[in-house]
């Protein structure tokens, strides 16, 4: 079964990598740190597409700590602002 794990409000590019915004917050995701797994990108214009995204914790400094999303191997136009990126339950991490 899939989940929506977030909805794209902003995107940058940083390292060479796309970078989602707002990421999950802490309670909504409880995985592994970092985690490297498939996801859907389903778009605003209804094209979806598969993807792998890695999530990593940031701690923050006052807290609260935080999810960033990167989409890997991905241009920013790839992911447009709306974009929702699905996660199965069940999911295996990439390369696990």
């Amino acid at each position: 079964m899939k989940r929506r794990l977030l909805t794209v409000g902003e995107i940058s590019r940083f390292n060479k990598k796309v970078i989602a915004r707002p990421g999950p917050s802490l309670h909504e995701y409880n995985g592994p740190n970092p985690s490297e797994f498939e996801a859907e990108l389903r778009r605003p214009d209804g094209t979806t597409a598969v993807a792998t995204v890695r999530l990593q914790i940031l701690w923050g400094k006052p807290p609260p700590s935080f999810w960033v999303c990167e989409s890997v191997g991905l241009c920013e136009d790839s992911v447009p602002v709306g974009t929702e990126i699905w996660v199965d339950e069940d999911r295996k991490e990439v390369g696990g």
